[in-house]
Parts: structure tokens; sequence; C-alpha cells
């Protein structure tokens, strides 16, 4: 393929807002996403989505179908199902595939996963009791005794969802204090069905074939409790893999940028929430991706002149 000026890699709303910036400027632009729908992260929140101006959405997929929509009225295409493989840096070289690009400018707008903990069971157990979403899938937990693992706004908002059909719910963090916001403490701590310990780790979690019990650990003593269901809610890793040892990273992984979203590598740029420092919100990767291809225009409308 011929030089492209960028390619992005990843169809959240930060690489669909970089879409349109770079057709609306004139880019010579590819994006790609690994899956066969475009949204990112957005296809994995089952709550409302209140907080992005304009609007509100019944989830993150309706607001992702909002985004795609739009962009697709502008005439952005989207290669999806093509996951980038490698990239270099050097050579500017993107591979998806069977399918090579060769660019001036890589926009990663690949995002986060959610964290696994990596204790047995966990894996063994997806979809037989460890679920992604109590949102969604709370209905078949009704009158289970359940747990939820983290500390941080998305345990808590779980806890509170499971509270309201679940017998019982536990909900374990390893440290000694809680991230959550304000108000979702003070909801949590008014529940007669939610218990909290702190110091605690998830050790195991097992049954025959669904998830039946779970180990814990606090201090030196570790004890079983029975359990029908496990939530993980322990945060989040970047996608950032694919720049690794070419570009500089924070302490946990994330692209280190600066103001105009540009990496350590002059070719590399990073917006959204794979980026060091992002404040994880959907408004901010728009903006954020929306900016770097701004001034990946004028770098090379200056190269060019």
């Amino acid at each position: 393929m011929s030089e492209l000026d960028v390619v992005v890699i990843g169809a959240g709303p930060a690489g669909l807002s970089a879409g349109i910036w770079a057709r609306t400027l004139g880019l010579r632009y590819a994006i790609v996403e690994a899956s066969p729908v475009s949204g990112g992260q957005l296809r994995r929140v089952y709550n409302r989505v209140v907080d992005y101006p304009g609007d509100t959405f019944a989830g993150g997929s309706e607001l992702a179908d909002r985004l795609a929509r739009h962009a697709e009225s502008l005439g952005v295409v989207v290669r999806t199902s093509h996951s980038a493989t490698a990239v270099d840096l050097e050579t500017g070289i993107v591979k998806t595939g069977d399918t090579e690009f060769d660019t001036r400018f890589i926009l990663l707008c690949s995002g986060v996963r959610p964290r696994v903990l990596g204790v047995p069971g966990e894996s063994e157990f997806v979809g037989r009791g460890v679920s992604p979403s109590a949102s969604r899938y709370a209905e078949q937990f009704s009158g289970e005794r359940v747990l939820v693992v983290g500390g941080g706004d998305a345990a808590f908002e779980e806890a509170l969802i499971l509270a309201e059909v679940c017998q019982h719910v536990t909900l374990v963090h390893r440290s000694g204090c809680f991230r959550a916001r304000s108000e979702f403490q003070s909801r949590v701590a008014a529940s007669e069905r939610i218990d909290t310990i702190l110091f605690c780790e998830l050790v195991a979690i097992e049954g025959e074939q669904t998830v039946e019990r779970v180990r814990l650990r606090r201090g030196g003593e570790e004890w079983t409790t029975g359990v029908g269901g496990v939530f993980v809610c322990a945060g989040v890793v970047p996608n950032s893999e694919l720049v690794a040892g070419q570009a500089e990273f924070d302490d946990s992984g994330y692209v280190a940028v600066d103001a105009r979203f540009r990496a350590s590598h002059e070719r590399l740029y990073a917006a959204g929430d794979v980026r060091s420092g992002s404040s994880l919100t959907i408004a901010a990767a728009v903006g954020e991706a929306s900016s770097a291809v701004k001034d990946i225009q004028r770098r090379i409308g200056s190269n060019r002149g």
C-alpha cells in the first residue's frame, strides 16, 4: 500500500474521533479494529451513560452505535476484524494479518482491558459463576451469595446492583482503603446485604460444574466461604504491547505522551485510555484523538511546505 499519513489503531471513541478528523482534514488514513464492530470498550459498558455531553444513553453499545453511524455518514471507513499484529515505529510499518500499512504516523487508540487476578479457577469458571458484569447478568445470581473483588467505583457499583437481587454480597479489597466515590461508599455502608473486608485477597475460586466457594486470605489467616458468583473489578491494564520497547511507558505500562499526545518516538501518538495520565472518560478520549490528528496535520503541512 502507498504511504499513509496516519494509521489509527483501535476504533473506540478515540479512534472514531480520529477518523472523523483525519477525513475532515484530508489526511490519508486507515483505521484498524480487531473486533468485528467498532466501539471499543463502550461495548462492555452496560450501565446508563449519563456524562457524555449532548445526550444520555441506555448503555455503552447505544453510544457506540451512534458514534459509528456518525462516522460512517461522513465517509469514515473502519477496517473491522483487522487486528494489528506488529508495529515497527522505525519504518512506519503496521501489520494486520496479511495486510501491511506504510504510514508516516501512528495513533494508538487501543484502550484498556480488564485486569485479571490470575488466581486458580478465575478463567476456568468464566460463564459458570465468574461474570464480567453485574448490570447485565445480575438476575442469573438471584438469591445467591456472591463475591465482588475491587475497591473502586466499578466494584461498588457492581455490589449495589447485585444487592438488589442477591441474598448477600461480600466486597473485598486488598488495600486498606477504598477508592470509590463517597456516594457509592455511603450507599454500600447503608446496605444490609453488603459486607466489606479490607486487606483481603481472593486466593482461589472453586467448585465442580459451577462456582461453589472461594478461598480468601487476610494477613496470615486463610478461609473458605460459599458463594455462587464472583465479579472481579480489579482495574484495567493498557493495550500497549504493540509498541513495547519502542516508546516510553509509565510504571503501569501506559504510553507516556506530552501535551500534544506525542509519544517519545517521533512517529507515535497515543490518545484515550491507553495513554499515561488518562482520565479514562469518553469525552476525554474523543478530544485527545482530535487534538492528536490536528497536530499530525500541522506537522505534515509544515513538512510539505
